[in-house]
């Protein structure tokens, strides 16, 4: 799991507010507001919220291998991206408004929220998307992908790399494989980076074969 960040967000004129991830629900906790000389100002005790209660529930097992925060998706009758600590703890939560299978998570390359790709989304005519939500839980940005696969990472200058189906016809017979595209992280322009035709190509009655290319 990678490290969360705090982050800094304007919310009224003079003031900052600074949502902080990675605290466990129902739980008492001191603040302290340090100048920019070090000195430390006077506790402020506040007490985290409940987890939501329509949260499903689930138990972990072992010792983590690995140090700071997961972050995943829960599906059900409902959908949540999830972020938990290293003793399986849920730390922060998002109740995914669609109705399709949000079957990837991530946190965002700046640290300032996450992505979370919904898959399969009701109706012919709806295409995949990936969604940016911050850690308020504010919708960020859309972005559409269609044929989408099952993954995606955004690499640390913002472009997003997408894995998708690239279906195909041979002799009457469909076939199905595998591309990695780029999307420019300004305008979401596509560039292919990886076919898997480039490396297979389809063989007799449209089956897949190892004849390479």
């Amino acid at each position: 799991g990678r490290q969360l960040t705090s982050v800094w967000q304007p919310a009224q004129a003079g003031t900052i507010a600074l949502p902080v991830v990675g605290m466990r629900p129902d739980h008492a906790y001191e603040m302290y507001v340090e100048s920019e000389s070090g000195t430390a100002g006077e506790a402020v005790p506040y007490h985290t919220g409940a987890l939501p209660s329509e949260l499903p529930g689930w138990s972990t097992e072992g010792s983590p291998t690995w140090r700071g925060f997961g972050v995943s998706t829960l599906l059900g009758t409902d959908n949540w991206v999830v972020v938990w600590d290293e003793s399986g703890k849920a730390v922060w939560t998002y109740d995914i408004p669609e109705t399709g299978s949000a079957i990837r998570a991530r946190q965002r390359a700046a640290g300032d929220g996450i992505w979370y790709a919904n898959a399969v989304l009701d109706g012919a005519d709806e295409v995949p998307e990936l969604v940016a939500v911050d850690w308020n839980g504010t919708e960020i940005e859309r972005v559409p992908v269609a044929l989408y696969s099952h993954d995606f990472v955004e690499l640390s200058d913002g472009t997003l790399s997408v894995l998708l189906f690239e279906p195909g016809t041979l002799e009457d017979q469909d076939f199905l494989g595998d591309r990695i595209v780029e999307l420019d992280p300004i305008d979401r322009s596509e560039r292919e980076v990886w076919s898997a035709f480039d490396f297979w190509t389809p063989g007799v009655d449209g089956k897949i074969g190892s004849e390479g290319r």
